[in-house]
């Protein structure tokens, strides 16, 4: 028996194998995430910063909690506010996705849906993107969504570079895919 055979499929597994490690990079060093008290689960290239901000939303001075990190250039970040009834949950969409967009050159708006891991219905969320010009004059890609569940509405954005590699813009839907109610 040769060992030819074996060693061009040893060979040949070898370079297939040196293909995938760009997918296995240690930049982006996926991790679920949970948003305490809020039910979402998020994906998370990186450990992430939290921070609580208060800022006017639906007319009411509301707190922000916000979990975000940096890898591979790009920005995510999560951040979800309480409101006072499920009433007012689109209109604190509405009105987070206005100040977010209103920087925007191009924005573009669609649906998409954030999926329940433990089998519950998906809830439809609104999602824009476009290029936001920051103070400098750098221009910043900007991928954003918003949704509620419940009392609670969130949004999930990711920033980074106005020119975006093919890796940075997997790594976007993988945080944006990755966001789950358990």
């Amino acid at each position: 028996m040769s060992s030819r055979p074996h060693s061009a499929c040893l060979a040949t597994l070898a370079i297939l194998a040196a293909g995938l490690l760009p997918g296995c990079s240690p930049v982006y060093n996926w991790r679920e995430v949970s948003l305490d008290p809020a039910p979402l689960r998020a994906m998370l290239p990186c450990k992430p910063d939290r921070a609580v901000r208060t800022v006017p939303l639906g007319g009411v001075a509301r707190e922000i909690a916000m979990a975000g990190c940096e890898a591979g250039g790009q920005t995510f970040a999560v951040a979800h506010v309480r409101v006072n009834d499920v009433s007012q949950g689109p209109e604190v969409i509405a009105q987070w996705r206005a100040a977010t967009s209103a920087g925007m050159r191009a924005p573009t708006a669609g649906t998409s849906l954030v999926r329940s891991a433990g089998g519950g219905a998906p809830a439809v969320a609104q999602r824009s993107g476009g290029q936001l010009v920051k103070a400098g004059g750098e221009a910043v890609q900007v991928d954003a969504v918003w949704f509620a569940q419940g009392l609670v509405v969130y949004q999930a954005m990711v920033l980074g570079p106005a020119k975006q590699p093919a890796a940075a813009r997997e790594s976007t839907e993988t945080f944006l895919e990755g966001l789950r109610f358990p």
